[in-house]
Order: C-alpha cells, then structure tokens, then sequence
C-alpha cells in the first residue's frame, strides 16, 4: 500500500474524489494524487513503475485544497515517501501565492519537518556516500584545464567575512571527530612532488600582515605541551624522509632539501 491507512488518508482521498466530480470556476492549480517523485521514472529514489502524467493521476484543486492535501501527505507517509513529502510541503510554503497566508504555528510546523528530512538525508549521505573511481575520475576530468578569472582569485583570496570569525571562535571539537581526524591522517604520506608544490606554493604567498603576526605571537605565548605530545613531536622529527642531494652528496631533511642543497652547485662554500 502507498500511503498508510489512517484518517489523514481518508480526508485525503474525500477531497481528491471531491474535485474529480466538480466542475471549477476560477483559479486551480494542478496536483498529482500519487506524487510524482514516487515514480521511477520521475525520480532515482522512485519505486513505482508507470507513467506520473496520466489524467487519472491529475486533479484540479483550489489553492487552499492543494495547500491541505500536502499537509496531509506528510501524516499518511512514512520513511523516504515522508522524507519527499516534507520537501514538498517547504517547496510550496515558500512561494509566492503563500507568502503571508500561513500563520506562524503551521510554518513552524512545516519548518520542523523540513529540518526532519534534511537531517535524515544527511545522516545517509555521511555514512552510505561512496564516491566511486569513475566518479572521482568524471570531476578529475572536468576541472581539469579549468582557469578561474582575477576576480573570483581576489575573491578566494580575501580574508573569511567576521560573521564566520566570531561563528568559528571558541569552537570544540568533539573527542570522538579529532578520533577520526587522527585515524584518517595516520600513515599518511606526502609525496615529494607534493611537498615541492607546497614549497612553491608557500613561496608565492602573500606576506602575513604585522597584525596577524602579533595575534600569532599572542596565541602561543605561554602554550605548554604534554609530555606524550613532546615524544609525538620527537619521533615525527626521527622518522621525517631524508633526500641525497645530487651535487654533494649529503643526506639532508626533506623540508630543508629545497633552499640549501637543491642549488648548492651555485653556492660558493661548495
């Protein structure tokens, strides 16, 4: 059965039967008494087979019918038709012919379950979403070539408006996300062609402002490290790729590779 079987269903079906054997005078707007997204081939998620735009599927009812039967779609569905169903009630909420007609308590209302609905849909994206190779390949290829104009650079440049400053400061991270965050980065390897992007990339930064370096400066003054966090360091220092220069020979760390020994047939003291 597609809708479930309660009073809200029953209202339902006496207003759609209602309009069916009536003729209208006026504005009408039109609606699909099994919505459209249910079908297959309206919609991905669909699960039904056929065709949505057949006549016995389309009524003609007034606005405030086809605002009710909405409202009441919401209450004789459950799961993803409910989720769809949701979405649809804060489509139409939202335009224009509704502006200012719906009392505070029913948008609310209509609020509550949108959020409902995106929440559900974000959970599923977190935590069934899979980027497969052909889809990362396809995004590959489509910004590949891609040039961004001066003006979107300068934009991208500029510094994060105030309004997302004061949203991020003082913000916690949770234990159970820096969890994550450790596991996701543990055996982590940066290539060297990586790390010479990076090198050229900080090189062609713009300078930081005295002001920045003088919060920076703050920021760290009298900060303390544990003393596991100082082991941490101690062996990310040990274990850091060592590099043979070409020209003399020496085993240097890799962060250093570029501005000592990467020329160093050009410095003098060699």
């Amino acid at each position: 059965m597609i809708f479930i079987d309660n009073k809200y269903t029953r209202w339902y079906y006496n207003i759609v039967n209602n309009a069916t054997s009536r003729i209208i005078e006026g504005y009408t707007e039109n609606h699909h008494i099994i919505p459209k997204s249910f079908y297959i081939d309206r919609s991905k998620s669909g699960w039904i087979d056929g065709n949505s735009e057949i006549l016995e599927n389309k009524v003609l009812l007034t606005p405030k019918e086809h605002f009710l039967c909405h409202l009441l779609l919401v209450r004789m569905t459950t799961g993803l038709a409910k989720t769809k169903m949701s979405f649809a009630l804060m489509r139409l909420s939202r335009s224009k012919k509704l502006q200012g007609k719906i009392n505070s308590r029913t948008y609310g209302y209509i609020k509550k379950l949108h959020s409902e609905a995106v929440s559900i849909t974000q959970k599923g994206v977190k935590e069934n979403h899979i980027v497969s190779k052909e889809t990362r390949e396809k995004i590959s290829k489509s910004n590949l070539g891609r040039k961004l104009t001066d003006e979107t650079k300068s934009k991208m440049k500029k510094p994060k408006s105030e309004k997302h400053r004061s949203n991020m400061k003082g913000r916690i991270i949770k234990e159970e996300t820096r969890q994550k965050l450790s596991i996701s980065a543990t055996g982590r390897k940066t290539s060297i062609e990586t790390r010479i992007k990076q090198s050229m990339s900080a090189k062609t930064r713009l300078p930081i402002l005295a002001e920045t370096k003088e919060k920076l400066s703050i920021a760290k003054k009298g900060r303390s490290y544990s003393d596991e966090h100082k082991r941490n360091l101690s062996l990310m220092q040990k274990n850091l790729p060592r590099l043979c220069c070409l020209h003399c020979g020496y085993e240097v760390d890799s962060r250093t590779f570029n501005r000592f020994h990467n020329l160093c047939n050009k410095n003098s003291r060699i």
